[in-house]
């Protein structure tokens, strides 16, 4: 996907970059002992799914990377997570298994 233009781009850009930095102070709490790494993955899940499947979104986090919003550790962090979950792909097979046995026992 692309970055809307006009007035658009302010209502698609603000939600991501808010999402962003809601993963920036998981991370954050994460570095100071507050949350395990458990506990960090679970908070970090929504960025994730938002970010790693969205070249739009995508865009934004590297353009506020740019801007210097957020500590390297975190970029790192980001980078590190979103191409694992790539590599995965968008939907696990797990999920795709449990919609076929889904689809095959209505109930």
């Amino acid at each position: 996907g692309e970055i809307p233009s006009g007035p658009d781009m302010a209502r698609f850009v603000q939600p991501q970059l808010a999402l962003l930095r809601y993963g920036d102070m998981a991370f954050h709490q994460y570095e100071k002992g507050l949350l395990d790494e458990n506990r960090l993955r679970s908070a970090f899940a929504p960025v994730r799914g938002q970010v790693a499947r969205n070249e739009a979104a995508m865009q934004v986090f590297e353009w506020a990377v740019e801007q210097g919003s957020f500590v390297g550790e975190y970029v790192e962090f980001c980078r590190r997570d979103f191409k694992e979950f790539k590599s995965v792909g968008p939907v696990s097979d797990f999920l795709n298994r449990a919609r076929r046995i889904d689809e095959q026992n209505p109930s």
